[in-house]
């Protein structure tokens, strides 16, 4: 498994990746600092579960969406029946041999997605070692996490996706411009196809862009976050 897997241990994301890949440490900067700081928050995302308009009863729904924060829930959402998708085998829920080796050729979430709530992806409940057996938590990504924990770079605060108000989603869209050229010349620094001689252009062209503006509409998202946690 490559860094990514090790990285996916870590962010909670669930990603197959070739046999032929192994862990990799953290890099080493040019000036010998070596540091990780990719964390997720503890609230991963905010569109694991939705109830609509059209929903006539949504107080049974959210006693059903509940039990997924169950024991009993949770077993059900990552390991689906036992006795059809998974086996105690020394006390421990263990896939069986269609779930792990599907012989039609699925991987593990679609072979699981028959029997189960979740299709792989984003849900509501709690991912506990107990019963998740996604691609991270097998030994060659716990290993490669192991290796890179040294370095982590101790966080004082982590922040959730933030959520906005319908005219600040509706302003948001007016940055995707700014986003890419970001995106785009960040690359092109890291790749050394720009000159980091022109990072003060680079400053003012972001500046030029309205990135004020940008940044306003989540400082007021950071806010209501920092109150409704008070």
């Amino acid at each position: 498994m490559s860094i990514v897997g090790a990285l996916n241990s870590i962010t909670g994301a669930v990603v197959q990746l070739p046999d032929s890949y192994t862990g990799v440490p953290v890099l080493i900067g040019p000036h010998g600092d070596q540091a990780f700081n990719n964390l997720s928050p503890a609230v991963s995302s905010i569109g694991g579960f939705v109830i609509t308009c059209d929903n006539a009863y949504p107080a049974e729904t959210m006693k059903w969406m509940d039990y997924f924060y169950s024991d009993e829930g949770m077993k059900l959402l990552f390991m689906g029946v036992e006795g059809v998708t998974f086996n105690y085998v020394d006390g421990v829920p263990t896939f069986v041999d269609d779930i792990l080796h599907n012989p039609d050729g699925m991987n593990l979430d679609t072979a699981l997605a028959r029997y189960t709530p979740r299709p792989g992806g984003k849900y509501t409940s709690i991912v506990s070692t107990k019963y998740f057996s996604g691609y991270e938590t097998q030994p060659d990504a716990v290993a490669a996490a192991a290796m890179m924990e040294p370095y982590f770079l101790p966080v004082e605060e982590r922040w959730p996706t933030f959520t906005y108000t319908v005219e600040e989603a509706e302003q948001l869209l007016a940055y995707d411009d700014l986003l890419t050229y970001v995106t785009n010349m960040t690359a092109k620094f890291v790749k050394g196809d720009e000159s980091l001689d022109n990072w003060d252009q680079y400053v003012a062209q972001v500046k030029a862009m309205d990135l004020d503006g940008y940044l306003a509409i989540y400082q007021a998202a950071l806010e209501r976050y920092q109150a409704a946690v008070k």
